[in-house]
């Protein structure tokens, strides 16, 4: 599991770095269009890997990995909120 959070965010951070321009910068990522088709993409990734047991879809927890606990930039949230458990 935390093998598969793993390479999910490198590929995450591969998609931005490779296209560059606005998706290079964390700031200004959201204002360029292929933006919302990475995160689609990823959001497809994930929900695909979901489905293929039900131990993972309730894998990211906090004793699972540190980084679904993480606080998102200035919300309060936590990346776990955003999953689908």
């Amino acid at each position: 599991t935390t093998g598969f959070f793993n390479a999910m965010n490198a590929m995450h951070g591969i998609g931005h770095v490779s296209v560059g321009g606005n998706m290079g910068n964390t700031r200004d990522a959201s204002n360029d269009p292929v933006f919302f088709m990475h995160h689609a993409n990823v959001d497809r990734f994930w929900d695909f890997w979901q489905q293929q047991s039900a131990a993972h879809k309730t894998a990211c927890t906090p004793s699972d990995h540190p980084a679904c606990d993480t606080r998102l930039n200035g919300t309060g949230q936590v990346y776990k909120d955003y999953f689908d458990l």
